[in-house]
């Protein structure tokens, strides 16, 4: 239902626009004939190479991951934002089949990949949940990440399908206009950050001298907390980040300042999603076959983000998931202009 309502939509955005191209296009393009009595003609065949660059604006929804942590106590996932987006820039390539006698109508299919740029950011996050460490023990793992920054590099590949109109107003100038729907084939994106979190640990010690979680939002004065807070209160002057090292040395997963691993990472997203695109142009004639092109160009469009079950931000090892998986949608918009080489035959 959604999937209709949308194609629908965006087919009644197609229309409009080039019923106004046409409108305008034809009231000029007769009085110019009248002036030079010819009617230039159109190939029925085209191939075009087009570069695009301009702006570009981006609302994200994000999505929470709790369920990805066992009887959480404390869950404070922070407010995952976006800002700084940019447009690389990016390219096409499509092919144009021109209907009728005179040729002014046709249909494109093409193939078009471009890249963005972000920042993404996460003020802070803090959870609280029952692990296992590797002494087989449940405890109360602790984790605390905050002003978290990830520098992101978005790729799009996507295919342009196209109703289009094109007027020849002289020998040399061609106006022409695309608009049509955009299937999204491809979403990837590399990342980098410099977040570092620390890792805590309670142990809740029973009366027979098992060990067992402690789930209560505040824990019992009794277990033992290997946090930051007990022990400067309990070792003033300490050196707390030795004590927590030692204690890692000994199988328990604690650790402060921890760096996430340097390396970029990648993350792909689901296909499938549609997008709008409209495209008006003039082109300068240096042939019957060569053109070359330029125009401006309107596209938005909505990314689904497929979720993952086993999201976890960090673990104390370092181990880092980027803040793109936390990302449910992306919806961007871009105008701006491009430019092209045109190659036309089939008279």
């Amino acid at each position: 239902m959604y999937f209709t309502s949308t194609i629908y939509a965006l087919m009644k955005k197609t229309s409009l626009f080039l019923a106004l191209i046409i409108v305008a296009t034809n009231a000029y393009s007769q009085d110019l004939r009248k002036d030079v009595h010819i009617d230039y003609p159109i190939p029925r065949f085209s191939i075009e190479a087009i570069g695009l660059t301009g702006n570009l604006s981006s609302n994200i929804t994000t999505r929470e991951n709790n369920g990805n942590y066992e009887q959480p106590a404390v869950y404070h996932p922070g407010t995952v934002k976006s800002g700084d987006w940019k447009m690389k820039g990016g390219g096409a390539l499509e092919f144009a089949y021109f209907l009728g006698i005179k040729h002014h109508f046709g249909v494109g299919l093409g193939l078009m990949c471009y890249n963005t740029a972000c920042t993404l950011t996460l003020d802070s996050f803090r959870v609280e949940y029952k692990e296992k460490d590797s002494h087989n023990y449940d405890f109360r793992q602790l984790v605390t990440i905050k002003n978290v920054k990830e520098a992101v590099s978005l790729t799009h590949i996507s295919i342009p399908v196209t109703i289009k109109y094109k007027v020849n107003f002289s020998k040399r100038i061609t106006i022409s206009a695309d608009a049509g729907i955009v299937v999204n084939l491809v979403e990837s994106g590399k990342y980098n950050t410099d977040a570092t979190g620390d890792f805590e640990a309670i142990y809740k010690f029973n009366s027979n001298g098992t060990v067992s979680y402690d789930s209560a939002p505040t824990p019992d004065n009794h277990d033992w907390q290997i946090t930051r807070a007990v022990y400067s209160v309990t070792h003033s002057g300490g050196q707390v980040d030795k004590y927590f090292d030692s204690l890692r040395v000994h199988g328990y997963d604690v650790g402060l300042g921890v760096e996430a691993k340097k390396q970029p990472g990648r993350r792909n997203y689901g296909a499938g999603s549609i997008g709008f695109i409209i495209r008006p142009a003039i082109a300068y004639n240096f042939s019957k076959n060569l053109a070359v092109t330029m125009g401006g160009y309107y596209m938005s469009q909505t990314v689904k983000n497929k979720q993952n079950d086993n999201y976890r931000i960090m673990d104390v090892d370092g181990n880092y998931n980027t803040l793109l998986q936390q990302v449910a949608t992306f919806k961007t918009s871009s105008f701006g202009v491009n430019l092209g080489v045109r190659y036309s035959f089939g008279w």
